[in-house]
């Protein structure tokens, strides 16, 4: 794409670069040559400084012409003798080519291609010119061309806007098929077009052959009748390459027959996150409206009507889906970027790295991604710089010399986790303590667990580094990650065992604005705990309530924390005068949880509304929701209130 782009728009010394570049990748897709470090260099390196040579087409700049230069030479070089500088070259292990494979590499002389290319009707509306495309194509070897004028209408009715001319052209080309079909890259959606391996060999100037068979026949039946003149058996002996745009090989008939559901299926439409917002928020409205509807019929009992409101919910919950299914990415789009951090930051701190991540398929919303890319690159420097230790340091420890750094992402509930971890050094508790008092976080005689010291490296202004570098060391850095994680309702766990590595946790709510929900009473309060985070529902005798210990309750012979939800929101009503208390079992971020609640009311999909800037502080609720009455209900945020509640109950033991 850049080749065929920067050829387009007249930049020549990118062109010339990126198509010797591809070179490489072509031996190596043949098999010719192995990927290795050498090659992965110069492929970063050219990609680095292809701005320059944009900015500066002619290199008039000395450096830009010298580090050009310098490329030029080295790709050619890899062309040629493959990575015949490594360690290993001697075994062929590294990709070196040998005298047979350098034969080998050479390309086939006079291929000859049929290339039909038909224009849409508008293909001329978006200013393209199909005579510049047989031009190109004219370029990459000796052509011989076929108008077909079979569709041209008579004059009167002629739209000089319109496109009725379509062609046949007969190539021969040293080029791979590749290169011919990147000549319609920029008009795949305008033209139908199909490329076809005819002969090894130069046609055009075959002395028995009849280039008049190009013309004679209809254009379906161009490729046929070439077999059929050159006596060969089409399906054994010819090697038959038929290729629409960037499909995988078809046959003749295949490509006939799904050409248009092919064009169906591959079409992408790039859509505003804007728009795509605005579409969000009036589904939320419809979900609103919808449920306002049911509640109506809950009153009215209405047969007329309720098959209606049944279908309505059926059809909102599927217009929610695919509009979520629009903002959702893959995790995986952004790995690049940290396996690029880790690949030039690991040689510049002299250190190994084996940088593996995992759960790329996870999808997560596009906006939340770009909100942890930062934070999650300030980790990764500094698992780098201060977790994994020099080779030599591994070494005298035991250890293998390259490192090992994890990037996971996985869900959990209603959650999203990503891990951080390395086996290096880990983090020595005693030198953050001591760091801590001399910078007056914590007092000399303040007693803290490991957890707590650990804790401290996410104050304002901490840093063990000795000295200040382009990586690390000016004590910036963990507290904001923790705030623009805090700032997304996530938080930020860490743990480390000294001399095994460090581990660090990103855990974030899945933010959606539609969600699935259980509506359950409070006394006369309604609230919404989240479908996801939820496991079992059930009653249980008061007494077991009454009789519980430390906390703990005993919930279907399990053993489970319990959290009475009536008495944390202030009731002071008795309630041992019911048989039955309702129990709600939500896993959070550690273990399950029982919650007491007066009543479980069912099922809904809760449209989540920001609280506004006088709430927004508080930790109990993730937002609030419309219901069809017009009432509101707050969202309970289960991970926040139980680790409230813990906080809580340590204090009191102490």
């Amino acid at each position: 794409s850049l080749k065929g782009g920067a050829g387009m728009f007249g930049f020549s010394k990118v062109e010339a670069l990126t198509h010797h570049l591809e070179n490489i990748y072509d031996l190596i897709r043949d098999g010719k040559i192995e990927l290795t470090e050498k090659i992965l260099n110069v492929s970063f390196n050219t990609l680095d400084l292809l701005p320059n040579y944009i900015e500066d087409i002619p290199l008039d700049k000395p450096e830009n012409q010298q580090s050009y230069t310098d490329l030029m030479g080295k790709i050619e070089q890899l062309i040629e003798n493959g990575d015949s500088d490594s360690d290993d070259s001697s075994d062929g292990a590294t990709g070196a080519v040998s005298e047979e494979q350098v034969v080998n590499t050479e390309k086939v002389n006079g291929i000859t291609y049929l290339v039909q290319f038909k224009p849409h009707k508008t293909f001329l509306n978006n200013g393209n010119n199909p005579l510049f495309l047989l031009e190109d194509l004219e370029e990459l070897g000796k052509t011989y061309i076929v108008a077909r004028t079979n569709s041209l209408p008579e004059l009167k009715n002629l739209n000089a806007h319109e496109t009725y001319v379509h062609w046949d052209v007969l190539l021969v080309t040293e080029v791979a098929e590749d290169e011919i079909q990147d000549t319609f890259m920029f008009v795949e959606d305008e033209c139908d077009l199909q490329i076809l391996k005819v002969a090894d060999e130069d046609l055009l100037t075959k002395d028995d052959f009849d280039l008049t068979l190009l013309s004679s026949v209809e254009s379906d039946q161009v490729f046929t009748t070439l077999i059929d003149e050159l006596g060969v058996n089409e399906e054994v002996e010819t090697e038959e390459v038929v290729r629409t745009f960037k499909d995988e090989p078809r046959s003749v008939e295949q490509t006939n027959k799904e050409s248009k559901a092919l064009k169906q299926t591959s079409s992408v439409v790039r859509v505003s996150s804007l728009k795509i917002g605005e579409l969000m928020d009036l589904v939320s409205e419809l979900i609103t409206m919808q449920s306002a509807l049911g509640l109506f019929q809950e009153n009215e009992k209405n047969p007329v009507l309720e098959p209606i409101v049944e279908n309505l919910e059926k059809l909102s919950v599927q217009l929610r889906d695919v509009a979520f299914q629009m903002s959702l990415v893959p995790f995986e789009s952004v790995f690049f970027r940290f396996e690029r951090l880790i690949r030039d930051l690991a040689p510049q701190l002299g250190k190994k790295v084996n940088f593996v991540t995992a759960g790329g398929d996870i999808e997560i919303d596009k906006i939340i991604i770009d909100a942890i890319l930062e934070p999650l690159m300030h980790i990764l420097r500094n698992s780098l710089d201060h977790g994994i230790e020099l080779p030599a340091e591994r070494k005298k420890v035991g250890k293998d010399e390259q490192g090992e750094l994890l990037l996971n992402i996985y869900r959990s509930g209603s959650n999203i986790h990503i891990s951080i971890k390395d086996d290096g050094k880990g983090i020595d508790p005693e030198v953050i303590r001591a760091k801590a008092v001399q910078k007056g976080l914590i007092s000399a005689e303040a007693r803290l667990s490991k957890n707590e010291i650990l804790e401290l490296i996410f104050a304002n202004g901490f840093s063990t580094a000795t000295e200040v570098t382009d990586v690390s060391g000016r004590g910036v850095g963990m507290d904001v990650v923790r705030k623009n994680i805090g700032n997304l309702r996530g938080k930020v766990k860490i743990d480390s065992e000294l001399g095994n590595g460090t581990e660090i946790q990103i855990i974030l709510p899945l933010t959606l604005s539609i969600i699935d929900g259980l509506m359950v009473r409070i006394r006369e309060e309604r609230y919404v705990i989240p479908l996801d985070s939820i496991d079992r529902c059930l009653k249980i005798s008061t007494n077991l309530i009454e009789d519980n210990l430390n906390g703990v309750i005993m919930v279907d012979n399990e053993q489970l924390p319990f959290l009475d939800l009536i008495a944390e929101f202030g009731s002071e009503q008795n309630m041992s005068d019911e048989a039955k208390a309702n129990i709600v079992v939500v896993n959070t971020i550690n273990r399950a949880v029982a919650l007491r609640v007066d009543g479980i009311v069912g099922q809904l999909q809760a449209v989540l509304k920001p609280l506004g800037k006088f709430y927004r502080n508080q930790d109990f609720f993730s937002g609030a929701t419309i219901l069809g009455d017009g009432s509101v209900a707050l969202i309970l945020d289960v991970n926040k209130l139980v680790e409230h509640r813990r906080v809580v109950q340590s204090a009191e033991v102490e």
